[in-house]
C-alpha cells in the first residue's frame, strides 16, 4: 500500500474511535437502531426524539428484531395494517418452532417486526398521544419476544393488555 492510503486508513480508524469515545453512555449500549422514517419536516425532530427515547428504554435484545419504525400518514398506516380503525400497528415475521408442547400445539417466535405509526397530525382528533402509540407498538414486540404463543389468535387479548401496560409504564403523555 502506498503512504496516502495508509494515512487515510489510520485517519478513518481514529475518527471511528473518537466517535465511539464521544458517544453518550446510553448510545453505546443501544447500538442497535432500527431505521426510523418520519414524514413531516416540521414535526419529525420531536417524533424522532420520542422514538429514540423509546428505543433507549427498550431491551436491546428486543430492539434487534425491529427492522424499522415508519411514521407516516393515516392512510398509509391503514393500508399497511389493513385496518381503518388503527393509528399504528406492528407487523411481525415469525419463525415456527420445530417442537410441540405437551398438548401438541406448535409455538412461534418473533423474527422481525415492522412498526407503522400515524404522524402527530393524524393523532390530533384521537385520544392517543404519539409517544403512547410508539410505546404501545414496541410493547407488542416485547410481548412477542418474551412469549411463545399458539399459532392462533388466542393470545391477542393478553398481548393488547401487555402493550397497553407497557405504554402506560413509559409514556409521559397520556390521555
Amino acid at each position: 500500500m502506498d503512504n496516502t492510503l495508509n494515512q487515510k486508513l489510520v485517519l478513518a480508524l481514529i475518527c471511528i474511535g473518537l466517535i465511539f469515545i464521544l458517544l453518550p453512555e446510553g448510545q453505546k449500549e443501544s447500538a442497535i437502531m432500527p431505521f426510523i422514517n418520519t414524514i413531516a419536516p416540521d414535526s419529525s425532530l420531536s417524533e424522532r426524539e420520542l422514538i429514540e427515547n423509546a428505543i433507549n428504554n427498550t431491551d436491546k435484545n428486543v430492539m434487534a428484531h425491529i427492522v424499522f419504525i415508519n411514521v407516516t400518514t393515516k392512510d398509509e398506516v391503514e393500508e399497511n395494517c389493513q385496518n381503518a380503525e388503527v393509528v399504528g400497528c406492528t407487523i411481525t415475521k415469525t419463525l415456527t418452532a420445530t417442537t410441540e408442547d405437551t398438548e401438541g400445539k406448535r409455538t412461534i417466535r418473533i423474527d422481525t417486526a415492522r412498526i407503522y405509526i400515524a404522524n402527530k397530525d393524524a393523532l390530533k382528533p384521537t385520544c392517543n398521544s404519539f409517544e403512547n402509540v410508539v410505546y404501545h407498538e414496541i410493547g407488542h414486540v416485547v410481548y412477542n419476544y418474551q412469549h411463545n404463543f399458539e399459532v392462533n389468535d388466542s393470545e391477542i387479548p393478553a398481548m393488547e393488555a401487555f402493550a397497553n401496560a407497557y405504554a402506560d409504564n413509559f409514556a409521559k403523555n397520556k390521555c
